[in-house]
């Protein structure tokens, strides 16, 4: 399986004021391939990777939040075009205040230009092609339904969450790797993102054989996000990678 980082940005400075790309990852398996949180920018950042919008079969949301689904419907609509003359099929999963009630954020008439909506609940299952998705607990984060996310059972996903360790320990352990969206170099009160010490709090438990840092705010960009990944990897000894516009990881 291999990984595409669209963009690493996290938090309204460094993504609203374009420090970093935004647009969340690419997940490619043998016949699938999957966007994770297609954020701001997304459309375009993802065209400079050498992907277009109809190379994908499935757009995946973890959480409502416009960091993370800004992009979500034209994605959609522009993967939809794109395929309008072949007889590929597509999916879109996600939580299900991502769908209904005042808070959706995928429009209908978009919707119905899928081949497959999946409502992602805990503790559940789903497979598109050959993509085994495994949702696990919900997390907290500031009222969004947010769910930590498996794939393929080799690659799981920590999005934007507090840290609780009741929740962390349904991660499955020693799995091929875990992306952090580690938000914050140090802890905020009252903030329900990760910072660096929870992250080394989360390998401690989880023990991935990799970890990949991503979804940087301002103050991790100040402390130079290939730095914190080397403290992490010296107090966890788990192989941490600072994520980086347009990185790909190779599994």
């Amino acid at each position: 399986m291999e990984i595409y980082f669209v963009g690493t940005a996290g938090g309204r400075v460094s993504t609203f004021k374009y420090i970093r790309k935004s647009g969340g990852f690419i997940i490619k398996a043998k016949n699938t391939t999957a966007h994770i949180d297609p954020g701001p920018g997304a459309f375009l950042n993802v065209l400079s990777l050498g992907f277009k919008p109809w190379d994908m079969d499935i757009f995946i949301l973890s959480h409502i939040h416009l960091d993370h689904s800004a992009d979500i419907n034209t994605m959609v609509e522009s993967a939809k075009v794109g395929t309008k003359e072949s007889t590929k099929q597509l999916a879109v999963g996600a939580p299900e205040d991502a769908f209904y009630g005042n808070t959706k954020v995928i429009l209908d008439f978009i919707l119905k230009k899928t081949d497959k909506h999946f409502i992602f609940k805990e503790d559940a299952s789903y497979v598109w092609k050959d993509l085994k998705i495994d949702i696990l607990k919900k997390h907290t984060h500031h009222g969004a339904i947010t769910y930590g996310i498996v794939f393929n059972e080799k690659i799981a996903y920590h999005p934007c969450a507090k840290f609780e360790p009741h929740i962390v320990e349904h991660y499955p352990k020693s799995i091929e790797a875990l992306i952090l969206n580690t938000t914050f170099y140090r802890k905020r009160q009252n903030i329900d993102h990760l910072c660096k010490d929870d992250v080394i709090d989360i390998l401690n438990i989880v023990k991935p054989k990799m970890a990949i840092i991503t979804h940087f705010a301002s103050d991790m960009l100040e402390a130079g996000p290939e730095n914190v990944a080397k403290e992490i990897e010296d107090k966890t000894n788990v192989k941490t990678i600072a994520a980086f516009d347009g990185a790909k990881i190779i599994l």
